[in-house]
């Protein structure tokens, strides 16, 4: 459907995160290639417990949304939370694009024992 309606594409891109768990089974149920994962990243959990992805996050205050001036939570308002990279996954779609892909290819990473 997407090769259909979106002349063009020949690549899709998802990630699985493990900080919530995920290994992406559904994707390596469905052949998808695992390329690795990403850089760790971070979050700042605000006084409220809620997470503020660190692009919504400024020194000043204010973050241009859509060209907009939007209020957003300053680094100093919370607390700065280490996260896991994410696991990639790719599916071609086209032949040439899966020749490309073949090589970056790694084994799929497997769910952690549960004892």
């Amino acid at each position: 459907m997407l090769k259909r309606q979106m002349h063009g594409l020949r690549l899709l891109v998802s990630y699985a995160d493990p900080a919530q768990g995920q290994v992406g089974g559904i994707y390596q149920a469905m052949g998808w290639t695992y390329v690795g994962e990403t850089a760790r990243d971070y979050y700042i959990l605000d006084h409220a417990r809620r997470r503020w992805h660190r692009r919504n996050v400024s020194p000043t205050g204010v973050k241009l949304n859509f060209g907009r001036p939007t209020w957003c939570i300053r680094p100093s308002e919370g607390r700065k939370v280490v996260v896991p990279g994410e696991r990639k996954y790719l599916w071609p779609l086209d032949a040439e694009m899966r020749e490309r892909i073949t090589p970056l290819a790694w084994p799929y990473p497997k769910p952690p024992c549960k004892h």
